[in-house]
Protein backbone atom coordinates (compact mmCIF):
# COMPACT_ATOMS: atom_id res chain seq x y z
CA UNK A 1 0.00 0.00 0.00
CA UNK A 2 1.12 3.52 -0.78
CA UNK A 3 2.55 5.50 2.09
CA UNK A 4 4.34 8.61 3.36
CA UNK A 5 4.75 11.79 0.74
CA UNK A 6 6.87 13.63 -1.51
CA UNK A 7 9.79 15.73 0.39
CA UNK A 8 8.65 19.08 -0.97
CA UNK A 9 4.95 18.67 -0.19
CA UNK A 10 1.81 16.84 1.72
CA UNK A 11 0.53 15.13 -0.82
CA UNK A 12 1.12 12.23 -3.18
CA UNK A 13 1.70 8.96 -1.31
CA UNK A 14 5.10 6.62 -2.17
CA UNK A 15 5.50 3.30 -1.54
CA UNK A 16 9.13 3.19 -1.49
CA UNK A 17 10.20 6.15 1.13
CA UNK A 18 8.18 8.80 3.31
CA UNK A 19 8.24 12.13 3.12
CA UNK A 20 8.80 14.93 5.83
CA UNK A 21 6.29 17.81 7.06
CA UNK A 22 8.81 19.46 8.62
CA UNK A 23 11.79 21.25 6.98
CA UNK A 24 13.17 22.20 10.37
CA UNK A 25 14.01 17.76 10.28
CA UNK A 26 15.45 18.23 6.79
CA UNK A 27 17.72 20.90 7.64
CA UNK A 28 18.67 18.84 10.84
CA UNK A 29 19.67 15.53 8.83
CA UNK A 30 21.51 17.68 6.57
CA UNK A 31 24.21 18.88 9.61
CA UNK A 32 22.11 21.48 11.46
CA UNK A 33 22.83 22.02 15.08
CA UNK A 34 18.79 23.31 15.42
CA UNK A 35 18.04 19.77 16.76
CA UNK A 36 16.89 20.95 20.04
CA UNK A 37 14.43 23.63 20.47
CA UNK A 38 13.34 24.88 17.09
CA UNK A 39 11.23 27.45 18.32
CA UNK A 40 12.93 31.09 17.45
CA UNK A 41 14.30 31.92 13.99
CA UNK A 42 17.94 32.43 14.26
CA UNK A 43 20.38 35.07 14.53
CA UNK A 44 23.48 33.31 14.90
CA UNK A 45 23.95 29.56 14.41
CA UNK A 46 27.67 27.60 14.80
CA UNK A 47 29.09 24.13 15.42
CA UNK A 48 32.65 26.12 15.48
CA UNK A 49 33.55 24.15 11.71
CA UNK A 50 34.22 27.69 10.40
CA UNK A 51 36.67 28.55 13.82
CA UNK A 52 35.30 31.05 16.38
CA UNK A 53 33.96 33.32 13.95
CA UNK A 54 31.88 36.45 15.62
CA UNK A 55 33.03 35.40 19.18
CA UNK A 56 35.66 36.86 21.44
CA UNK A 57 37.78 34.88 24.41
CA UNK A 58 36.73 35.70 27.48
CA UNK A 59 39.35 34.51 30.73
CA UNK A 60 39.43 36.19 33.92
CA UNK A 61 42.30 34.90 36.65
CA UNK A 62 45.23 32.24 36.50
CA UNK A 63 45.34 29.61 34.37
CA UNK A 64 42.21 30.40 32.39
CA UNK A 65 42.37 29.79 28.90
CA UNK A 66 39.82 29.20 25.87
CA UNK A 67 41.01 27.92 22.64
CA UNK A 68 39.14 25.72 19.80
CA UNK A 69 39.47 22.54 20.02
CA UNK A 70 39.39 19.18 17.40
CA UNK A 71 37.95 16.96 20.37
CA UNK A 72 35.11 16.28 22.72
CA UNK A 73 32.47 18.54 20.20
CA UNK A 74 28.43 17.75 20.26
CA UNK A 75 28.72 18.01 16.68
CA UNK A 76 31.20 18.06 13.84
CA UNK A 77 35.06 18.01 14.78
CA UNK A 78 35.45 20.76 16.80
CA UNK A 79 33.75 22.65 20.31
CA UNK A 80 35.32 25.28 22.39
CA UNK A 81 37.46 24.43 25.44
CA UNK A 82 37.31 26.68 28.07
CA UNK A 83 39.91 26.46 31.73
CA UNK A 84 38.47 27.23 34.57
CA UNK A 85 41.38 28.80 36.37
CA UNK A 86 42.60 28.60 40.27
CA UNK A 87 41.80 32.42 41.38
CA UNK A 88 38.69 33.47 43.25
CA UNK A 89 35.94 34.08 40.68
CA UNK A 90 38.03 32.88 37.54
CA UNK A 91 36.39 31.80 34.94
CA UNK A 92 37.01 31.42 31.02
CA UNK A 93 34.42 32.06 28.92
CA UNK A 94 33.41 33.13 24.94
CA UNK A 95 31.28 36.52 23.96
CA UNK A 96 29.58 37.35 20.58
CA UNK A 97 28.03 40.89 19.88
CA UNK A 98 25.75 41.70 17.10
CA UNK A 99 23.24 44.54 15.96
CA UNK A 100 20.71 45.50 17.71
CA UNK A 101 17.06 43.20 16.83
CA UNK A 102 13.72 44.26 16.05
CA UNK A 103 12.43 43.68 19.80
CA UNK A 104 11.22 40.07 20.55
CA UNK A 105 11.78 37.01 22.42
CA UNK A 106 15.21 36.12 21.96
CA UNK A 107 16.91 32.68 22.59
CA UNK A 108 20.64 31.40 23.87
CA UNK A 109 21.35 28.16 23.21
CA UNK A 110 24.43 26.08 23.85
CA UNK A 111 25.82 22.48 24.43
CA UNK A 112 28.11 21.93 27.23
CA UNK A 113 29.80 19.67 29.86
CA UNK A 114 33.00 20.34 32.11
CA UNK A 115 34.40 18.55 34.74
CA UNK A 116 35.15 18.85 38.26
CA UNK A 117 32.49 20.87 40.30
CA UNK A 118 31.74 23.06 37.45
CA UNK A 119 29.73 26.41 37.39
CA UNK A 120 27.71 27.62 34.05
CA UNK A 121 26.36 30.70 33.11
CA UNK A 122 24.69 31.85 30.60
CA UNK A 123 24.36 35.88 29.41
CA UNK A 124 21.65 36.91 27.13
CA UNK A 125 21.93 40.92 26.88
CA UNK A 126 21.01 43.96 25.20
CA UNK A 127 21.65 47.72 25.60
CA UNK A 128 19.12 49.91 23.94
CA UNK A 129 20.73 53.03 23.59
CA UNK A 130 19.74 54.10 27.51
CA UNK A 131 19.96 51.03 29.12
CA UNK A 132 21.44 47.68 29.68
CA UNK A 133 19.68 44.35 30.31
CA UNK A 134 21.09 41.52 30.89
CA UNK A 135 18.95 38.34 31.51
CA UNK A 136 21.40 35.27 32.54
CA UNK A 137 20.96 32.02 33.70
CA UNK A 138 23.56 29.67 36.54
CA UNK A 139 23.70 26.09 36.72
CA UNK A 140 25.62 24.11 39.07
CA UNK A 141 26.91 20.73 38.78
CA UNK A 142 27.73 18.88 41.59
CA UNK A 143 24.18 20.12 42.93
CA UNK A 144 22.03 20.50 39.54
CA UNK A 145 21.03 23.88 40.67
CA UNK A 146 19.58 26.26 37.96
CA UNK A 147 19.10 30.26 39.30
CA UNK A 148 18.05 33.10 37.44
CA UNK A 149 20.27 36.53 37.84
CA UNK A 150 18.02 39.36 39.16
CA UNK A 151 20.78 42.40 39.40
CA UNK A 152 23.18 43.15 41.99
CA UNK A 153 24.92 39.80 41.15
CA UNK A 154 22.30 37.73 42.96
CA UNK A 155 21.11 34.81 41.98
CA UNK A 156 17.71 33.51 42.56
CA UNK A 157 17.24 29.54 42.59
CA UNK A 158 14.73 28.24 40.84
CA UNK A 159 14.89 24.25 39.87
CA UNK A 160 17.59 21.73 41.79
CA UNK A 161 18.13 18.40 39.67
CA UNK A 162 20.69 16.66 41.81
CA UNK A 163 24.72 15.44 40.19
CA UNK A 164 24.76 15.74 36.81
CA UNK A 165 26.68 13.78 34.41
CA UNK A 166 30.06 15.24 33.61
CA UNK A 167 33.32 14.23 31.54
CA UNK A 168 34.37 15.48 28.33
CA UNK A 169 31.42 14.89 25.04
CA UNK A 170 29.49 18.16 25.69
CA UNK A 171 25.96 16.25 25.72
CA UNK A 172 23.79 18.77 27.85
CA UNK A 173 21.81 21.43 26.37
CA UNK A 174 20.50 24.88 28.28
CA UNK A 175 18.49 27.56 26.58
CA UNK A 176 17.61 30.79 28.02
CA UNK A 177 14.54 32.98 26.44
CA UNK A 178 13.87 36.23 27.51
CA UNK A 179 11.70 39.08 26.19
CA UNK A 180 12.77 42.08 25.29
CA UNK A 181 9.76 44.14 24.73
CA UNK A 182 8.49 43.30 27.86
CA UNK A 183 11.68 43.22 29.83
CA UNK A 184 10.91 39.75 31.44
CA UNK A 185 12.31 36.04 31.15
CA UNK A 186 10.32 33.42 29.67
CA UNK A 187 11.56 30.00 29.82
CA UNK A 188 14.51 27.95 30.52
CA UNK A 189 14.97 24.53 28.93
CA UNK A 190 17.52 21.95 30.32
CA UNK A 191 17.95 18.74 28.60
CA UNK A 192 14.47 17.38 28.83
CA UNK A 193 13.10 19.78 31.75
CA UNK A 194 11.42 23.02 30.89
CA UNK A 195 10.19 25.49 33.32
CA UNK A 196 8.59 29.38 32.59
CA UNK A 197 9.69 32.12 34.20
CA UNK A 198 6.85 34.42 32.85
CA UNK A 199 6.09 37.40 34.92
CA UNK A 200 10.11 37.51 35.97
CA UNK A 201 11.43 41.21 35.31
CA UNK A 202 15.07 41.01 33.60
CA UNK A 203 16.88 43.36 35.72
CA UNK A 204 18.73 46.40 33.84
CA UNK A 205 20.68 49.64 34.67
CA UNK A 206 21.82 52.85 33.04
CA UNK A 207 24.09 51.66 30.01
CA UNK A 208 27.73 52.57 30.18
CA UNK A 209 28.00 51.39 26.48
CA UNK A 210 26.63 53.76 24.17
CA UNK A 211 25.00 52.35 21.23
CA UNK A 212 22.02 49.91 20.79
CA UNK A 213 23.09 46.19 20.81
CA UNK A 214 22.95 42.42 21.40
CA UNK A 215 25.36 40.38 23.93
CA UNK A 216 25.90 36.31 24.47
CA UNK A 217 28.35 35.36 26.80
CA UNK A 218 28.78 31.38 28.06
CA UNK A 219 31.00 31.34 31.40
CA UNK A 220 32.85 28.39 32.84
CA UNK A 221 34.41 27.91 36.39
CA UNK A 222 35.41 25.73 39.08
CA UNK A 223 33.96 26.36 42.76
CA UNK A 224 36.63 24.63 44.36
CA UNK A 225 39.77 26.69 42.43
CA UNK A 226 40.40 23.67 40.22
CA UNK A 227 41.75 24.23 36.41
CA UNK A 228 39.46 22.16 35.04
CA UNK A 229 38.22 21.66 31.51
CA UNK A 230 34.71 22.45 30.10
CA UNK A 231 33.58 22.47 26.22
CA UNK A 232 31.02 24.33 24.70
CA UNK A 233 29.24 23.55 21.14
CA UNK A 234 26.11 23.99 18.72
CA UNK A 235 25.64 27.75 19.97
CA UNK A 236 22.44 29.37 18.72
CA UNK A 237 20.90 32.88 19.55
CA UNK A 238 17.20 33.08 18.11
CA UNK A 239 14.81 36.06 17.55
CA UNK A 240 10.91 35.60 17.51
CA UNK A 241 10.64 33.15 20.22
CA UNK A 242 7.02 31.78 20.66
Amino acid sequence: MPHGTPDWGLVGPKQTIFGLDDLGEHAVRLGSPHFFDRRGDALLLTTFQEGTGPFSYLAAGAGTAVQLYTHHSRQGAYSVRLMSGTDDGAYSGIRARMAYPVPSSLGLEFCFIGQGVQIWRAYLEWYDGDDHYFARIRITESTGAIDYGHGDGLWTNFATLGLLYGGDNPIHTLKLVADMPLSEYVRVIFNNNSWSLAGTPVPSIPAAVVGEHLVVEIHYAEANRLNTQGYVDNVIVTQNEP
